[in-house]
């Protein structure tokens, strides 16, 4: 009864929340983390030698507007300038009218050079389909990427650099100033400036950010300036915000039901940490000795298979990444520490340890709209834990053992994976099995 209740409650805190493992099914690999298709063309087109036209007109538009937008910062210098020495209201609120004018027309031209280089960026793309070999001109067109991407970012690291000059000057200003006005309409103008540095990043981010390559398919999450990225864009967490109540696995086998939960979960650098819970409950009660003795040993292969025990720490390290829109890799190292507690259910009356390391690969294939996917894991784990551990496994040799699984499944509708565990092997024989073990995990939409 106690272990249907927790069942009960695990199922009701956990049946809206999102997936363990990542739902590559449902993703859209347009995605701006990834160099996709797309993004590929429209690189291949602007970079690459053979289009040095269409690049040339790019950075030419760009350096027009950079020159009309400082001729309207000029002008907008020249009234501040100008107000600093009017007394005359009328004529001082006209100054003001213009300087807001300006001040206008100068985010326009901003917003407008924005659109103008994404449009043409777009409109290249048509031209980059008539390539025959498509692949070779975007590697051909790698270095120009970088260079062009450095030549953007240089851009506008001017500009910030120009700003925070300024904010030095006024500062330095501040100090010598005496009246407390003067030095507050200095203050304010500092404020200005800061938030002006934010914009420029923003419009910075907004034009090349989706043509920059994020990260490259080894160890996606080693660079902190791409880590979030990763962490988001695949677990729906990153190193700002701890995550809650993140997966529901529902097992079956003839046997009973086995729910594994991830109950937190957080990254620490290149790392994701989670907290766990798996909870067993048999159909059957033993009646006999020996079918007691037999059933222990199916339940601890069962909680080992799923999680490694009542509670478990896991901790991952994304080692590859590779995917197209139909295919679709994910490998990562773990570590998972798991411990059982007497009592916790009915059929567990031993407190016992385990610890492993391991590897994980998936591999799923994909229907053109990402609404249905098929997919093979399999991991590899050495598994060290405590002498009652081993004795419940009923293994041959109590000692540090190898231990691995294969499952199959199907993600569809965006919405449901149902999935398999079709073999357990091992170094020993007693966490061997070929008993199908099923499961289905409820995966929420995400944007």
């Amino acid at each position: 009864m106690k272990t249907k209740r927790i069942l009960l409650l695990l199922v009701l805190f956990t049946m809206s929340v999102q997936a363990q493992l990542p739902s590559l099914a449902e993703k859209n690999y347009y995605s701006k983390f990834y160099h996709t298709e797309h993004t590929k063309k429209m690189l291949n087109t602007v970079l690459n030698e053979k289009v040095v036209e269409e690049k040339e007109v790019i950075l030419k538009e760009f350096k027009n507007y950079e020159k009309k937008i400082n001729n309207k910062k000029d002008e907008y210098l020249s009234i501040e300038k100008e107000l600093e020495n009017i007394k005359d209201k009328k004529t001082k609120q006209n100054l003001e009218q213009n300087k807001a004018k300006l001040n206008q027309e100068i985010k326009d031209l901003e917003n407008e050079r924005t659109k103008k280089i994404s449009e043409m960026l777009s409109d290249t793309e048509e031209v980059n389909n008539e390539s025959e070999s498509e692949e070779d001109e975007y590697n051909d067109a790698r270095w120009s990427q970088i260079d062009y991407i450095d030549y953007f970012e240089k851009l506008f690291k001017k500009k910030v650099e120009a700003k925070i000059e300024e904010i030095e000057k006024i500062e330095l200003e501040i100090v010598a100033i005496e009246d407390f006005q003067i030095a507050l309409e200095k203050k304010e103008k500092i404020d200005v400036l800061r938030k002006e540095i934010n914009d420029i990043e923003n419009e910075k981010d907004s034009i090349i950010k989706e043509y920059k390559n994020k990260y490259t398919g080894f160890f996606p999450s080693w660079k902190k300036e791409y880590r979030n990225d990763f962490f988001g864009y695949y677990y729906k967490n990153n190193d700002s915000k701890t995550s809650y109540l993140n997966s529901l696995a529902l097992n079956y086998n003839n046997s009973g039901t086995v729910i594994q939960s991830e109950l937190v979960a957080d990254t620490f650098g290149p790392l994701r940490i989670s907290l766990g819970t798996v909870v067993q409950s048999n159909d059957e009660v033993p009646q006999t000795q020996e079918e007691l003795t037999k059933q222990k040993q199916q339940d601890h292969l069962e909680t080992l298979l799923n999680g490694g025990g009542n509670f478990y720490i896991e901790t991952i390290l994304p080692v590859l990444t590779v995917h197209n829109n139909t295919i679709a890799l994910y490998s990562y190292f773990n570590n998972k520490t798991a411990t059982e507690i007497k009592g916790f259910s009915n059929e567990i009356d031993t407190n016992t340890f385990n610890t492993s390391l391991g590897s994980n690969l998936y591999f799923g294939m994909n229907s053109d709209e990402k609404k249905f996917n098929v997919f093979v894991q399999t991991d590899f784990n050495v598994i060290l834990a405590s002498k009652l551990f081993y004795q419940n496994l009923q293994l041959a040799k109590q000692q540090p053992f190898f231990q691995g699984k294969l499952i199959v499944g199907v993600t569809f509708l965006s919405k449901f994976r149902l999935a398999a565990i079709l073999n357990s092997f091992g170094s020993d024989e007693a966490v061997r099995s070929g008993k199908v073990i099923l499961g289905l995990q409820i995966i929420p939409q995400f944007n």
